[in-house]
């Protein structure tokens, strides 16, 4: 759930490299979760996978910091591309 996934994240956030959440999860939505840990490590890429988001297409979500959106179900190359384009765009 959200709230367990900021909990990891807060206690060890310079372990990460990349954050990758779901939309629609248990006590937190995926953007909730992206803006709380952007709150804490700005500069750390977060992919957000959705099969359903009514409220936020690819192009509201990069405007609120959002380094990918991924449409469920996805390909294992479209996430292994989407991958290396935000961690190659975090090093610039």
């Amino acid at each position: 759930d959200g709230p367990s996934a900021l909990e990891a994240f807060t206690a060890a956030s310079a372990d990460f490299d990349v954050v990758m959440t779901d939309m629609t999860m248990p006590k937190m939505t995926g953007e909730d979760l992206a803006q709380k840990i952007k709150a804490i490590r700005p500069d750390i890429p977060v992919i957000l996978c959705t099969g359903f988001a009514r409220d936020l297409n690819p192009e509201e979500a990069k405007a609120r910091g959002i380094s990918g959106y991924l449409k469920k179900p996805a390909q294992l190359s479209e996430l292994s591309q989407m991958m290396r384009r935000v961690l190659d765009e975090a090093k610039r």
